[in-house]
């Protein structure tokens, strides 16, 4: 999407980041301008930066994603614009559900045994404790994901080391906060997802292959469905998981939290 003109702004002081202020979507300024965390990795420090004119994740010369530290960033000043901006606004957003042990059985059920032989949207479901969601949300996954599925993810990108990441889900259960964890006899139902091959990658438009080359490319645990959509007179949802719709998520009494991510 072409730049908007730049306008006058009003704007407050800028200040350095502090370690768990930089979560997805945050305004953050950087030695090459202003963007957002794309992706944070805040265990290892380590954070993904989308720049706000191009839309584009920060790169280096060569054309690898930039691991920028919290000592590198600062949180970007407030801003308002002198006038409206009419332009069309790509946003994130995605839907987690919760429920009971019960609940969370039969959906499972429903979604039935995870393929071991190929790329599916997702590959596998995972019931976490909701208390569990935040500090205990690694453990979690690193026992849930099952062995065949971390076979398969190292066969899709042999040419890479494949781990697995909670730092999308991580970041929606901070947004829920407490409010999620008091939810003792509670599951949200995280979505298992694999790194693409390189077929997919080859045949995905250029600005698609590089996400899914250079961001989607480790095990990855979500929300239950997530995608992107066209921000203008509405939202119109795409790329969300077409396995929401239907079957047991229309008769069961679940809770739906819609997250901007």
């Amino acid at each position: 999407m072409p730049a908007m003109p730049s306008k006058k702004r009003k704007t407050e002081d800028a200040r350095p980041a502090a370690p768990g202020e930089l979560e997805i979507g945050t305004a953050v300024l950087y030695a090459g301008g202003r963007g957002r965390i794309y992706e944070s990795f805040e265990e290892v420090d380590q954070y993904w930066v989308e720049d706000q004119d191009t839309g584009d994740v920060v790169r280096d010369a060569s054309g690898e994603i930039i691991d920028f530290s919290c000592a590198d960033l600062q949180l970007a000043p407030v801003e308002a614009t002198t006038e409206d901006q009419d332009q069309v606004c790509f946003a994130r957003g995605g839907v987690l559900l919760l429920g009971t042990e019960k609940q969370m059985v039969k959906i499972i059920h429903h979604f039935g045994q995870s393929n071991m032989e190929e790329r599916t949207t997702p590959q596998q479901l995972l019931a976490i404790p909701s208390r569990s969601c935040i500090d205990g949300l690694a453990k979690c996954a690193m026992q849930g994901v099952e062995s065949g599925l971390r076979e398969l993810a190292a066969r899709l990108r042999s040419d890479i080391k494949v781990g697995i990441r909670v730092a999308q889900l991580k970041q929606a259960a901070k947004q829920l906060g407490e409010q999620l964890l008091k939810l003792e006899d509670y599951f949200c139902l995280a979505s298992v997802h694999l790194p693409y091959d390189w077929n997919a990658i080859e045949a995905a438009s250029p600005a698609e292959a590089l996400r899914r080359r250079d961001v989607w490319n480790q095990i990855d645990v979500c929300v239950t469905a997530f995608g992107e959509a066209i921000d203008r007179d509405g939202v119109t949802w795409g790329k969300c998981c077409p396995w929401l719709m239907g079957g047991p998520f229309t008769s069961c009494r679940h809770l739906r939290l819609c997250l901007q991510l």
